[in-house]
């Protein structure tokens, strides 16, 4: 078991838990009120070709009385633990085809639901199993069987036979998909605004969201006050207080009047002057000694400048 969960490629944690739940389990029977020595928990045949005889033989007799017959064109076998002289041993006997992992779409199918979800079953019924762990056990399931090398993923299997069906991608109008289809063949579009064409996009070996997002954007001139607004530590009311005075949206008084608001012209913290940005934050005799002290408290020896030089 150990051997297939490494194999199909599952995160070594969920295979500890799983080897772990079926090595360390133990039973006891009660006889006549007195409970037995423990022992542990085993199963299977003996590690010999006539256990597999005797097996294979059950089956067929099971066969003729029930009229089933196994399609042997549809069937493999998938070895764990024996020796290559066994397993050609065991192939010539039965007939049925060696295994290779990973598996089809089918096979998968069928080793979660025989193999993997009965494992969860069979322990659910002696433990409570948190439903962390059981949405995660059908999350890692779910990836097994979606999942695969890039190009031979099932969901992009399923979305060129269905949809592109060996056409070019860029001239393909669907009239009926999903959601997410949709949008994926309306990336075209996008993709084409970023500057992208199609040989661009087929010689591709990966894409980044942050790339198109730039590619998109434009590029644009770095502003000087970038550093102290991004890689500010104050609040975030100081902060946009901030950017706002940097972009010289602030209601100050002189912007109020541009706009056909009558209002007081003069400073509200002095009363001399008419208030703009500049004078407010820097010229202001109130504002001047604030910032006079602030320098002296850091060490820093510089006259108090205006916004543009500061």
């Amino acid at each position: 078991m150990e051997q297939i969960l490494q194999a199909l490629a599952f995160p070594e944690q969920f295979i500890r838990w799983i080897m772990t739940c079926m090595e360390t389990v133990t039973y006891t029977i009660m006889i006549n009120g007195a409970l037995t020595k423990p022992f542990d928990a085993r199963k299977g045949l003996r590690e010999d070709i006539g256990s597999i005889k005797i097996l294979f033989q059950c089956f067929m007799e099971f066969s003729k009385a029930s009229g089933l017959q196994i399609n042997k064109n549809k069937s493999s076998i998938f070895f764990g633990g024996v020796t290559n002289e066994e397993e050609e041993e065991i192939l010539a006997f039965i007939g049925i085809q060696r295994g290779v992992l990973p598996v089809r779409y089918l096979g998968r199918i069928q080793l979660i639901k025989s193999v993997l979800f009965s494992i969860q079953t069979y322990w659910a019924q002696i433990f409570v199993l948190p439903k962390k762990i059981t949405k995660l056990i059908e999350a890692i399931c779910r990836s097994f069987l979606w999942m695969g090398e890039e190009k031979k993923k099932l969901w992009v299997q399923w979305v060129h036979s269905y949809y592109i069906r060996g056409r070019n991608i860029w001239t393909v109008q669907l009239k009926q998909a999903s959601w997410m289809v949709g949008k994926i063949m309306k990336a075209q579009r996008t993709m084409m605004e970023a500057g992208f064409s199609q040989d661009d996009i087929t010689n591709m070996n990966s894409c980044s969201i942050k790339h198109i997002y730039h590619k998109l954007r434009g590029t644009f001139e770095k502003v000087s006050w970038r550093k102290v607004v991004c890689h500010n530590g104050g609040c975030p009311r100081w902060k946009f207080v901030l950017t706002m005075t940097a972009h010289g949206r602030l209601y100050t008084k002189d912007r109020l009047q541009r706009w056909g608001m009558a209002v007081d012209q003069d400073c509200i913290l002095c009363n001399n002057e008419k208030e703009t940005i500049q004078y407010l934050f820097f010229e202001c005799s109130y504002s001047k000694t604030l910032w006079s002290k602030l320098l002296e408290w850091q060490g820093i020896d510089i006259p108090v400048q205006g916004w543009k030089r500061s």
